[in-house]
């Protein structure tokens, strides 16, 4: 067997990864990438100072929409701190390839920040609304909470491509349309204004994915951009057609999550309803079969 490159390393506890130092790539800058990048770094809002808090009136709504609001708002901080454990995974696999752009490594970890605001933000509106909740239900389906992104991320059998087109491409551009839609329908103040801070972000996620992936898949094989392709799909079938981001691709009756998101819905407490969630999941599944297939990238048809 001939020996590896000195230049690759080996990464404890990740069998089949390995670090490359160089050569490293810290000049090209990727100019739409580094728009996103100063963005991020000037959009450093403070959950505690930023959000209205003093127009929350409890007494308008009832125990029962209380309640579901809080489940609701508590799975929104559960969800982030999700992406908060699992969004280093991303950028440790960038900075494992030295020779990848800096300025993509540089924007994805301004995503660090952005995830826990989200997080200080829903669980201070759960706070609010009688009390957050440190753990599910009983009922609640916990495998709808963790996306399972850090696995696949450190599988070598996906690409540093594939694992910020799965996430960032698809995941997060589901989570960014159904984030429209509740921001539309919602009518309290502040869990609007929660709302609305995280989409802002989240636009900022789902660009810094499709524009790398603009730059990249036109340099590589036709063996990585069909993994990109797998993993694009993976995500699609086995997380957010299972419900991940939205629970109208759930059967309501069946689902603990999703009868109380049609209570939030009903009290425009930061829900939609399910007919409008779908009808956002089916365009966006649209929009990325549409924005994939202008990389080269075909994505089947689903029947929703």
């Amino acid at each position: 067997m001939s020996a590896q490159p000195s230049s690759f390393i080996p990464v404890t506890g990740f069998p089949g990864i390995r670090e490359q130092r160089f050569p490293l790539n810290l000049g090209e800058m990727l100019p739409r990438v580094e728009r996103i990048w100063t963005v991020a770094k000037g959009s450093n809002w403070d959950p505690v100072t930023d959000i209205p808090w003093s127009q929350l009136d409890l007494g308008k709504y009832t125990e029962e929409e209380l309640y579901a609001a809080r489940v609701f708002w508590s799975r929104r901080a559960w969800s982030e701190y999700t992406g908060l454990a699992e969004s280093p995974t991303v950028l440790l696999r960038f900075a494992f390839e030295g020779d990848r752009p800096g300025m993509i490594k540089l924007a994805l970890a301004t995503k660090f920040m952005d995830e826990a605001k989200h997080i200080e933000a829903s669980y201070m509106m759960a706070e609010k609304l009688g009390g957050y909740l440190a753990e599910p239900p009983e009922g609640a389906p916990r495998k709808r909470l963790v996306a399972g992104l850090r696995e696949r991320g450190m599988n070598p059998d996906y690409t540093p491509e594939a694992v910020l087109a799965c996430w960032h491409c698809v995941s997060e551009y589901f989570a960014v349309e159904i984030f429209r839609v509740r921001y539309h329908h919602t009518t309290d103040p502040v869990a609007r204004a929660v709302l609305g801070r995280i989409l802002a972000d989240e636009v900022r996620h789902i660009g810094m994915g499709w524009e790398y992936l603009a730059y990249r898949l036109p340099q590589v094989s036709d063996e990585v951009r069909e993994n990109v392709r797998a993993a694009m799909i993976d995500v699609i079938e086995n997380i957010e057609l299972g419900g991940f981001h939205s629970s109208s691709n759930v059967n309501e009756e069946q689902d603990l999550f999703a009868r109380l998101d049609l209570v939030v819905a009903k009290a425009g407490l930061g829900a939609a309803p399910p007919d409008i969630e779908h009808e956002a999941f089916v365009s966006t599944l649209a929009e990325i079969r549409s924005k994939a297939a202008q990389l080269g990238i075909d994505l089947p048809e689903y029947t929703l």
